[in-house]
């Protein structure tokens, strides 16, 4: 099953950037490198998706943080703000960054 959901979701990657560079980029930056404006002054810092460790999370993993977050850090949720289309838009777009 867990498989299954990995691949359910579909997205479409320029909508995906229009929304990351609406809400994603002042902390993830333009290149997802985590180093945005606000990216480089939270603690810990924003994640870098071209690192070694983004890119071992998996799609579920990815597609979860997007959703709800990681507290405590300062990485909210888009659930309820953001729908579930652009949701995966975002989550689409963020996997052309770790390329």
């Amino acid at each position: 099953m867990a498989g299954r959901v990995a691949h359910a979701v579909d997205g479409d990657a320029q909508q995906g950037r229009v929304v990351y560079e609406k809400h994603c980029l002042p902390c993830h930056g333009a290149q997802g490198r985590g180093d945005g404006q606000f990216g480089r002054v939270t603690n810990p810092p924003a994640a870098d998706f071209t690192s070694v460790v983004s890119r071992k999370k998996t799609d579920v993993q990815l597609l979860e943080t997007i959703r709800n977050g990681r507290p405590p850090t300062a990485m909210e949720g888009w659930k309820g703000y953001l729908s579930d289309s652009e949701i995966q838009d975002v989550f689409v777009y963020v996997k052309t960054l770790r390329e």
